[in-house]
């Protein structure tokens, strides 16, 4: 096997894994949507299999934030899809019985059995905004996260800085996977959550050349990329015992409770990290092309993670679990959701568009193909599809409406011809935007081949 093909054998590992884990995420979409939909409302929210968000109604009706949740109406809630059938089926003004699990001080556990009655939900304002922005950030950016993470590596499977790039993509999408039930899902959120950290610092060191610190003093970072790798061993450990049941952290029980202090710190020193070298290197570096690039970079993903590092450190300071909502005003954590979904489009965007790691001309050339070929078969099939309806409803309703049904006919074949000048129109404007130093190229040597044709002497 060619050396060239070698780096597509784990890449093609990791690309099994995080479908499965996207596809797993997917099957949550109806449910979820059923439920957003639902008229009901519970005095408290689920999170990864815990109560958190308990409203004054639950408080009082012995509800605690952090209590497993067991049963609801004696029904086994063993993953999302069980607790969103149940969701479903309560009624409203009716006590509903729940079963809980609760941990005390000493660490032993009880069984808790208490009732709570469901509401009418709310529909004003904030409920249909958060609705429509909690959708969007949890199914739309792992989504992109981790299409965009794979396609760079794709383009470029023997670049360092490429597969950074995954890891920070698949760290990331990691923010808009928690809290799910589903084994596989938390075995994956476990997993690259805890490389995000790790490849965002190496990312912010290496991209889009090495820190001449790093140059001058190499080991300084293994101050940090040392316990960082031990993070992920941690994890990997983690996951092992999860799927097999043997209990291992009972032989590292001692470096856990040291390392599970100084997670947190670590983790944060290493994004921070990032944004220091990129900083730095903005406006040091002699290329002025790679210092906007950092620039758009450095700026872009500094307004994309400055509001939720500050409710990430309210969450540490209170050490209760829950969602933005809980430490933040409702229009802060809305904000806050909105911003983080520029972290992955600066990316995109300065790699993509600013050409930071030279894949933009497989990007335009797919563009350029998809548009030429198969925008103009989509059309075309809906057109047809369109003109089918026109055809099937004449003949359905015919002598309703003569004229009308005849325009509509003449109309829709006359339009056949022009989608071809259409798609040409709007892969100039791709071009134009996105792609301006190519297009002005391909248009110099069209216009100059059209001059070379009308010179009948030598000379000229």
């Amino acid at each position: 096997m060619k050396k060239r093909f070698l780096p597509y054998i784990p890449l093609g590992v990791l690309f099994v894994f995080a479908a499965a884990v996207i596809v797993t995420h997917f099957s949550t979409l109806v449910p979820n949507f059923r439920n957003a939909s639902n008229p009901r409302e519970v005095p408290f929210s689920i999170y990864s299999g815990k109560l958190v968000s308990i409203t004054d109604d639950g408080v009082k009706a012995g509800l605690k934030a952090g209590d497993k949740v067991v049963a609801l109406n004696g029904v086994e809630l063993s993953n999302d899809v069980i607790w969103n059938e149940q969701f479903e089926a309560l009624a409203i003004g009716q006590p509903t019985s729940i079963t809980l699990e609760r941990s005390d001080s000493s660490g032993s556990k009880e069984t808790i059995e208490t009732s709570f009655t469901p509401t009418e939900r709310k529909r004003d304002l904030s409920f249909y905004a958060s609705t429509v922005i909690g959708f969007t950030f949890s199914y739309f950016i792992p989504t992109f996260c981790i299409l965009l993470g794979f396609w760079v590596v794709v383009v470029r499977p023997n670049d360092f800085l490429a597969w950074l790039l995954l890891f920070i993509m698949l760290g990331f999408s990691c923010t808009a996977l928690e809290g799910s039930q589903s084994r596989l899902v938390q075995t994956y959120t476990s997993t690259f959550f805890t490389t995000w950290a790790l490849s965002m610092m190496l990312f912010g060191i290496y991209f889009p050349e090495r820190l001449s610190f790093d140059v001058r003093f190499p080991w300084v970072k293994w101050l940090i990329v040392g316990p960082l790798l031990l993070q992920v061993l941690l994890a990997v450990i983690g996951t092992v015992e999860r799927f097999t049941g043997a209990n291992i952290f009972v032989y590292f029980e001692g470096l856990v409770r040291i390392f599970a202090r100084l997670a947190m710190p670590i983790n944060m020193l290493g994004i921070g990290l990032f944004f220091f070298c990129i900083g730095w290197k903005s406006g040091t570096l002699v290329n002025p092309d790679a210092r906007r690039r950092l620039r758009l970079m450095m700026i872009g993903t500094a307004v994309a993670m400055t509001p939720s590092f500050f409710i990430i450190i309210l969450r540490i300071i209170s050490g209760k679990p829950g969602a933005f909502t809980d430490f933040v005003p409702f229009w802060f954590a809305i904000i806050a959701l909105l911003l983080m979904m520029l972290f992955p489009l600066t990316m995109a965007y300065v790699i993509v568009v600013q050409r930071a790691m030279d894949v933009r001309v497989v990007v335009r050339q797919g563009l350029q193909y998809a548009f030429a070929k198969g925008g103009i078969r989509v059309l075309q099939f809906l057109l047809l599809l369109g003109i089918g309806i026109g055809v099937w409803w004449t003949i359905n309703n015919y002598g309703a409406s003569i004229p009308l049904q005849f325009a509509f006919i003449v109309v829709g074949i006359a339009m056949l011809p022009l989608i071809d000048l259409a798609i040409r129109h709007l892969r100039v404007f791709i071009d134009r935007r996105f792609f301006r130093e190519a297009y002005n190229a391909e248009k110099i040597l069209s216009d100059l081949s059209d001059d070379v044709r009308t010179m009948v002497e030598t000379k000229p």
